[in-house]
Order: C-alpha cells, then structure tokens, then sequence
C-alpha cells in the first residue's frame, strides 16, 4: 500500500470515528442536562430505560476508585496503537472493527480527560439502562461491536491462504 493510500485509509477511519465521537460526546450532553435531576426514564417499562451513572471504572465498574487514570493511560493507548496500525488492516470487516474502537475508546477517553472529579481521572457517563444489566453508552456499544467484529473476522477463512469457502 503507497502512503497516499494509507494516509487516505487512516484519514477516512479518524471521519467515521470522529462523527461515532461526536455523537456520543452530544448523547452524553443531553443525558446529563435531562437526567441528572432525576431518578430515570423508563422507555420499555422496566426493560430499557435512561438513568444517569458515572463511571469511574471500566465496564461493568472493573476497577472503580483509584485505578481511574490506569484506563486513560490504556484508552489514549489503544487509540494512538489502533491508529497507528490502521493502514496495514487489509480486511474490510476488522477496518470497521478498529474504526468502531478509535470512536468508542476516544469517546469515554474524553470523559477521562475532561469531566469532573478532574483531569485524567474523569469518570465516563454511563446512560442506557437494559434490564439487569450494568448501565452503558454509545462509547461502550462501539467497543462492544468492536468486539465482536474482530472475533467474527479472526474466525472467518482467509481467501489469501486458499483456505476460502469459495466454489
């Protein structure tokens, strides 16, 4: 791949992760200013509802308290790697995949940056309550698809090696 290519590769990656970024930054905005007065909104009943948390831990609260600046330093990380190796990504699927962890990580590393309690120990907001599960955003939705797309794409054949299920 010339580094036209790769730079266009990477270019387009950073717009789609950005405008994934934005939208969780702008979601975010319009939960705290609606629901932090508020004990939450059920939606479907007691199935989906929108209650206000902060999170200062990973998911489902891993490490809440004092280990908050160790997923900042691992966030800016997987950001500036998942960038990085960006351009020797050949597959369409695991190129979603690491667009969708750029905008997930980027969009809770925000939080850690830049919400209270303080710089780099922020704690990420947290919003879409489904029913006995631990509370999300749309941040953690694309890490989970992230996920879920680099396992589903590690677990397809490779054309390359012949190993295709072509006929």
């Amino acid at each position: 791949m010339t580094e036209v290519s790769a730079a266009r590769l990477r270019r387009r990656a950073l717009l789609y992760a950005s405008a994934l970024v934005g939208a969780d930054q702008l979601v975010k905005i319009v939960a705290v200013h609606q629901l932090q007065n508020s004990s939450g909104v059920a939606v479907f009943g007691n199935w989906l509802s929108f209650v206000l948390a902060r999170n200062s831990g990973a998911a489902f609260s891993f490490g809440a308290g004092g280990s908050t600046w160790i997923f900042t330093t691992l966030a800016v990380a997987v950001v500036v790697g998942t960038v990085w190796f960006f351009p020797r990504i050949r597959d369409s699927h695991a190129q979603a995949a690491a667009t969708l962890l750029i905008g997930g990580a980027s969009g809770n590393l925000l939080d850690r940056l830049f919400r209270s309690p303080g710089v780099g120990i922020g704690h990420v907001v947290d919003y879409i309550k489904v029913q006995d599960f631990p509370i999300f955003n749309i941040a953690d939705m694309c890490i989970t698809a992230a996920a879920v797309l680099f396992v589903f794409t590690s677990l397809r054949p490779n054309p390359r090696t012949g190993a295709s299920d072509e006929r």
